[in-house]
This record gives C-alpha cells, sequence and structure tokens, in this order.
C-alpha cells in the first residue's frame, strides 16, 4: 500500500509541476509573447515599406552613372535645338539664308520681309522662351522650283515652318507662277 501512495504523491508532484509549468507558460505567453507579436504585426507594414525604399534608394545610387549620361545627352540635345532657334540679331542673317536658298532653287524673289503682324502687333506673349515670327516671301517660279526650294526649308539648319502658300498666274510668263509663301520661325528671346 506504500508503493501505491507513493506513487500516488509522486503522480501529484509531476501534476503540481506541470501546472505550474503551464501557469508560467501562459503567463510569459500573455505578458511578453503576446504584446511582443501585436507590436510586430503592427510595425510590419511599415518595415517592409522602409526596406522597399531602401532599394529603391540603392538602385537610384547604382543608376547615378546612367543619370549623369543622360542629363550629358540631353544638354547636348539642348545645344542642338537652341541652334535651330535664331536670335533677333541673326534675323538679318536668316533672311539672306531664305534668300540664298531660293537662288540655288532658281525661285526668283520679288520680296522677302518679316510678316505684317510682327511689326504691328508685337510678339507672343512675354515671358515665353521664343517667339514666333513670320516672314512672307513673294516669288515667282516654276513647280519644280518651288519643290526644290520647300525642301530646302525643311532641311535647313533653322527650324521653319511652312504655315500659307498660293500659287496664282503669271500672266508675262506661261511656265512661271507667282507665289506668295508664309514661313513661321522661332526666336528666342533675350531672357532664354
Amino acid at each position: 500500500m506504500k508503493n501505491w501512495k507513493q506513487e500516488i504523491y509522486k503522480n501529484q508532484k509531476l501534476i503540481l509541476y506541470g501546472i505550474i509549468t503551464f501557469c508560467l507558460l501562459f503567463a510569459n505567453y500573455n505578458l511578453f509573447l503576446k504584446p511582443a507579436i501585436a507590436s510586430l504585426r503592427e510595425t510590419w507594414p511599415q518595415v517592409r515599406n522602409l526596406y522597399n525604399r531602401l532599394n529603391i534608394a540603392k538602385n537610384a545610387v547604382i543608376s547615378i552613372p546612367t543619370y549623369k549620361l543622360q542629363i550629358e545627352d540631353l544638354r547636348k540635345k539642348l545645344t542642338l535645338y537652341n541652334k535651330k532657334f535664331s536670335t533677333k540679331q541673326e534675323i538679318s542673317v536668316l533672311l539672306k539664308e531664305l534668300s540664298d536658298m531660293a537662288k540655288d532653287s532658281e525661285v526668283k524673289i520679288i520680296s522677302i520681309k518679316p510678316h505684317a503682324a510682327v511689326t504691328s502687333t508685337g510678339q507672343d506673349a512675354a515671358g515665353s522662351t521664343y517667339q514666333k515670327f513670320p516672314i512672307s516671301i513673294n516669288a515667282g517660279c516654276g513647280y519644280h522650283q518651288l519643290g526644290a526650294f520647300l525642301s530646302k526649308l525643311e532641311n535647313a539648319d533653322t527650324f521653319m515652318r511652312v504655315t500659307d502658300i498660293r500659287i496664282t498666274v503669271n500672266p508675262q510668263s506661261p511656265i512661271e507662277h507667282m507665289v506668295y509663301i508664309l514661313i513661321n520661325t522661332y526666336v528666342l528671346t533675350e531672357n532664354a
């Protein structure tokens, strides 16, 4: 009988140790582990967002040499595009270039001058980088010569756009026509 009592007493000790261990684990979970897990759940999206931003920043730092090359390329393009626009001081040179193009195409210039709208009404809105500068040309030529002249205008170093063409009969010549051409070029302003 003694053995049996000792066995029960020994099992009670084990049960008591088990209950104490369970209580300690339960208290540890409720007091420490559960709040830590809840806090981790709240901060995990922020940590993930920061990690993503860090990767983006790393990629941006790695790409700096590429960005520098792109900036240099854009500066070269800007310089090239600025050369395609005249300044007010270069207008007389531009008119001479138009005259030379016409002469090379066998187009006889009767008159070439800034369009009346420029001298009477002024320019586009103040503060813009460039302003429209229309030029009117009255000339005599055939269709082929006119085509050659328009091709040269299209391929000129300075940006020009033909906005109006009128072809009328020349009563003095059956081969030659009277041509009116309105060309728009753009002039860089002083503040550009």
